[in-house]
């Protein structure tokens, strides 16, 4: 049997009217609902998506690819692990992939899970300029033997030297969700750990003078500079570079997002 069900009779439709004073502007449209959408998507500079890509390939449109170098990608956990040695790592292709300058603003959103909680050397999740002359920007989990301002086994945003960390110490394998944001007009920086801010600072000098975001290129899984070492023993994934100081609540979405995608 087929049945329906309604409200029988006609129905009125009043027409109204409507007048527009603007165009309407419709910048992006998807299938998902806004909440499940990755925030300010044309601000992306890099954005490694590990949940679909096997290789470090910019999905944000700009072309600034990734090779792995003594790294691998694990389709287990949907996420780039380094060995921890020099020689593991992610860098950048592009010689000149993106411009940088005193009035940059700039985010950072990225996965990390580290093998150990604990280590002498400094372990790098990301990096960028040169820092034999302390002109570099960069991610990374301090050493057990640094000082307290540096932040033992503590995550660190390291800006020249210039130290923002999370006051607490760091789980083996445990996964994190590390953002940062930095706003050029007030040259302040923010250290956010899954989703909660962690601290905020701001400095005289800005964020960038002289650096070159090419030289050397962004690098994932150790330091920048040549050599490559401090390297992670663990897992990176889903790594987004923004040129744009992203707010608390977008740091919040990006974290509900989850690691793995929608």
């Amino acid at each position: 049997d087929l049945k329906f069900f309604g409200t029988p009779g006609p129905t009125t439709l009043d027409k109204g009217s409507l007048t527009l004073g603007r165009s309407l502007d419709v910048p992006r449209i998807s299938r998902y609902d806004v909440d499940t959408e990755t925030p300010r998507p044309e601000k992306l500079v890099v954005d490694f998506d590990t949940t679909v890509n096997s290789s470090p390939t910019d999905i944000s449109g700009q072309g600034n690819h990734g090779t792995l170098v003594g790294a691998t990608y694990s389709a287990a956990d949907k996420a780039f692990s380094f060995t921890g040695t020099n020689g593991s790592n992610i860098r950048l292709s592009s010689t000149t992939p993106f411009p940088l300058n005193t009035d940059t603003d700039l985010s950072f959103s990225v996965w990390v899970k580290a093998d150990v909680a604990t280590s002498s050397a400094w372990r790098g999740v990301f990096d960028f300029g040169n820092r034999g002359t302390s002109e570099h920007l960069g991610v990374y989990i301090a050493g057990s033997t640094s000082a307290a301002s540096n932040g033992p086994n503590q995550f660190n945003f390291t800006l020249w030297g210039n130290d923002l960390i999370t006051g607490e110490a760091v789980e083996a394998n445990r996964w994190y969700h590390l953002a940062g944001a930095y706003t050029a007009a007030t040259k302040t920086r923010q250290f956010y750990v899954d989703g909660i801010l962690k601290g905020t600072v701001t400095t005289t000098t800005g964020m960038f003078s002289s650096l070159d975001p090419a030289n050397p290129p962004l690098t994932l899984g150790t330091n920048s500079t040549t050599g490559y070492s401090e390297g992670l023993a663990g897992d990176i994934s889903n790594f987004k570079l923004y040129k744009a100081a992203l707010e608390a609540s977008e740091v919040q979405k990006l974290y509900r997002l989850g690691r793995t995608g929608r």
